[in-house]
């Protein structure tokens, strides 16, 4: 694996043999620090920074980019496979679109089947506010999309999912799946609008092992929270991609 992964920075040099020195710099330099943590793994402690926990916005942003590990953690929420197209973190410091749009996703990606999917992470929680804003998000996410001669039967469904951090379980459970339903008959009026709210404070050994591999990757607030984490769920897929995307996400501020 060492061998593979030192002539992967060797093709990637040649790749950007015509970039500028700098992209050129970036890029080996990003690949080598993934190199060293794959190395690493195998005769040092993984490593945590408490100013860069695992809820906060900025990394949980930059960590979910990575297609797999989004994919990957929909799946479970949503409880379906899960194939996407594109991934785009809409950066909340943009002003010009702050000033043309009020509604920003930290992770907003689409599936092949054409349905647009979020996926969010809350820490503070007040329940009228979070209820009415992921309808509002689900609402505007909607209307947004182009209507070409009143054809609505094109809109494409939409998806917002909300990870709860801190929430109190009053009010919240592990995972509730809203859709506009009708009082009456109960059955799904229309399957354009989905919201997932998952609370992790719900999430017990009742539930999958997934999910309580994000509970515990999202609880994590000291050295030795990180370090169990390591050894408990450091060889399982998830608990892998979660740890290498993180490492990869501090590495862009540390480096």
């Amino acid at each position: 694996m060492i061998i593979a992964v030192q002539i992967a920075v060797l093709l990637l040099w040649i790749k950007n043999s015509f970039s500028s020195d700098k992209e050129r710099l970036f890029s080996i330099k990003k690949l080598w620090y993934n190199r060293n943590i794959i190395i690493g793994r195998c005769y040092r402690k993984m490593s945590f920074h408490i100013e860069y926990l695992p809820k906060a916005d900025v990394v949980f942003t930059v960590m979910f980019l990575n297609k797999e590990l989004c994919e990957r953690t929909l799946e479970v929420i949503l409880g379906e496979h899960i194939e996407l197209i594109d991934i785009v973190a809409e950066y909340k410091n943009d002003l010009h679109k702050a000033a043309l749009n009020s509604v920003y996703f930290d992770i907003q990606t689409r599936s092949v089947d054409n349905c647009i999917i979020t996926l969010d992470l809350q820490r503070v929680y007040s329940k009228e506010r979070i209820r009415k804003r992921t309808i509002y998000y689900a609402c505007r996410e909607i209307a947004s999309q182009k209507v070409e001669k009143s054809k609505y039967e094109d809109l494409e469904s939409v998806i917002v999912t909300f990870i709860l951090t801190e929430a109190p379980l009053k009010h919240t459970v592990t995972n509730r799946k809203i859709k506009l339903i009708d009082e009456a008959t109960h059955e799904v009026y229309s399957d354009l609008m989905t919201i997932h709210e998952v609370n992790i404070k719900h999430i017990s050994e009742q539930n999958s092992q997934e999910l309580q591999i994000l509970r515990c990757f999202f609880e994590i607030e000291t050295e030795e929270n990180y370090q169990k984490f390591v050894s408990s769920y450091g060889q399982t897929t998830l608990g892998a991609l979660l740890l290498q995307e993180y490492e990869a996400a501090i590495a862009t501020h540390l480096y």
